[in-house]
């Protein structure tokens, strides 16, 4: 049986004999247009392919063992066509093409319909899948999150590749429908529900105490972004609260004080310059876009609260310039890291 996504319930995801109790929704069939012969699958993550699988059933059949480089946890896609080009130990970024889908009712599919099998678990020794008492449950919350981020229409889809292809940014800045589309693909990065000390984008992003994942944290997005979209890398300096982004990096010597003049794809730090922000404002994002002729200033940016998830905000450019307190917004200059589209 197909699972339905977004999954309706805990129990509803998954469907099939031999899973223990409790964990039977845990997983994923997914074939969403009725017809998924030799559809692409692709990885749902960064990460090393740590085991693949080339017989099921007695037939040639691709099972693939992804380990995430965000937080170990392993992914398994199973039922897909014999490709010996995909290899043990090779390395993936979310959204590579890592097979396709077995066609036609045979073993390999396990005799039903064709479709990609979907788990995830924490296999210690990251050498095969999760097994069935290994499941993860956060997995159901990460698939819901992500289906609901997905582009509505050709428009959205193009806007998104505008804003993040090939890990480089439009020149200029982002219109607020090309920032929605920006933050909704982080979204789906940060529904992935981690929480504790994580390795993220090659780099290490310290768990704030963010109930419904690290990755919602505003500290984490500004790491993401610079890690992601700047020639900085892993070699960023580690965030913990929002109001030091700017000082980190302009004290580390990694990008150039912009005071409180905001341009495009500066880091926005609002608090103070340096030190605790206890009983202050204590927030980081990234400016997405300005738009003068509209007094508008698009704000990239996440929180712990969850009535406060990633997402792209147009603010009053003239209170996020020049603003008089001593708490309101301040930058740092990407300009001599960023990487633009030629």
């Amino acid at each position: 049986t197909i699972s339905d996504i977004p999954c309706p319930d805990s129990t509803g995801c998954h469907y099939g004999p031999g899973v223990p109790a409790g964990l039977e929704a845990a997983a994923f069939d997914i074939c969403l247009d009725g017809n998924c012969d030799n559809q692409s699958v692709v990885s749902m993550t960064d990460g090393t392919i740590t085991d693949v699988r080339y017989t099921r059933n007695g037939v040639d059949c691709n099972t693939v063992y992804i380990k995430s480089s965000i937080d170990n946890t392993v992914f398994g896609y199973y039922h897909l066509s014999r490709d010996d080009s995909v290899q043990t130990g090779a390395t993936v970024r979310a959204g590579d093409v890592i097979g396709h889908i077995s066609p036609g009712v045979s073993p390999c599919n396990d005799s039903s319909t064709p479709h990609v099998h979907i788990d995830k678990g924490h296999d210690p020794s990251a050498t095969s899948g999760p097994a069935r008492d290994d499941r993860d449950v956060a997995l159901i919350a990460m698939m819901n999150a992500a289906w609901e981020a997905l582009p509505e229409n050709e428009a959205e889809l193009s806007a998104r590749a505008a804003a993040s292809a090939s890990g480089e940014l439009k020149s200029g800045g982002m219109t607020l429908a090309e920032a929605e589309a920006f933050m909704s693909a982080y979204a789906a990065e940060a529904s992935k529900e981690q929480t504790g000390t994580i390795i993220f984008e090659g780099a290490t992003v310290l768990d704030a105490g963010c109930s419904h994942g690290t990755l919602n944290n505003c500290s984490a997005f500004t790491q993401w972004f610079l890690n992601r979209y700047t020639t900085l890398g892993s070699s960023g300096a580690n965030l913990w609260q929002g109001s030091q982004a700017v000082s980190n990096y302009v004290n580390a010597g990694q990008l150039t004080y912009g005071g409180k003049v905001p341009k495009p794809y500066a880091v926005m730090s609002e608090g103070p310059f340096s030190g605790s922000a206890e009983g202050f404002p204590n927030h980081t994002g990234i400016v997405l876009g300005i738009d003068t002729s509209s007094d508008q200033i698009i704000i990239g940016e996440a929180a712990c609260s969850y009535s406060f998830p990633p997402h792209a905000a147009a603010y009053s450019l003239s209170e996020f310039t020049n603003n008089p307190s001593a708490y309101g917004p301040t930058y740092a200059y990407t300009d001599s890291v960023l990487k633009l589209k030629n």
